[in-house]
């Protein structure tokens, strides 16, 4: 009896993969990645690292992750002043690393639902704006189910 109940355990985790997996590759869904224009990062059981070139222009990401991790570093990315750039997340049992430059306003949009999403670098009250321009602004979107969200420089 213990091994049905087990068995019936492990399909409902699999009807949830599925359908977090089917809902992300609906077309329409992401806002920011479109091929050319943004990244794409997907961790189901696993892991996924992406660093942004110095020459690479950061326009924004679609990060999925389901029981993994993934890792996304934006320090050296080609951003000009007040460039807005969107991430669209969804985490689910797992976690995310975001490095961004310390001058970077980071929005946090998404929702987190017995989760948490926390900005750990050493803001400073006194950062001018670059060359009295405006800072360039990442907003995240998306939902933060069971995990959390760990943005550092």
């Amino acid at each position: 009896m213990t091994e049905r109940h087990s068995y019936k355990e492990l399909w409902v985790v699999a009807g949830i993969l599925l359908a977090v997996v089917l809902v992300t590759q609906l077309p329409g869904v992401s806002r920011a990645a479109d091929g050319a224009n943004g990244e794409r990062l997907v961790a189901m059981m696993g892991a996924s690292r992406r660093v942004i070139a110095p020459a690479e222009t950061f326009r924004g990401a679609d990060v999925t992750v389901v029981m993994g991790n993934c890792r996304l570093d934006l320090r050296e990315a080609a951003v000009q002043p007040g460039d807005e750039m969107v991430i669209d997340l969804l985490t689910v049992m797992g976690s995310v690393v975001l490095r961004v430059p310390e001058g970077w306003v980071v929005d946090t949009s998404a929702i987190p639902v017995v989760g948490g999403i926390k900005d750990t670098r050493m803001l400073s009250q006194t950062t001018p704006p670059l060359d009295g321009k405006p800072a360039p602004r990442l907003v995240l979107h998306g939902a933060v189910l069971f995990g959390g969200i760990r943005i550092t420089s």
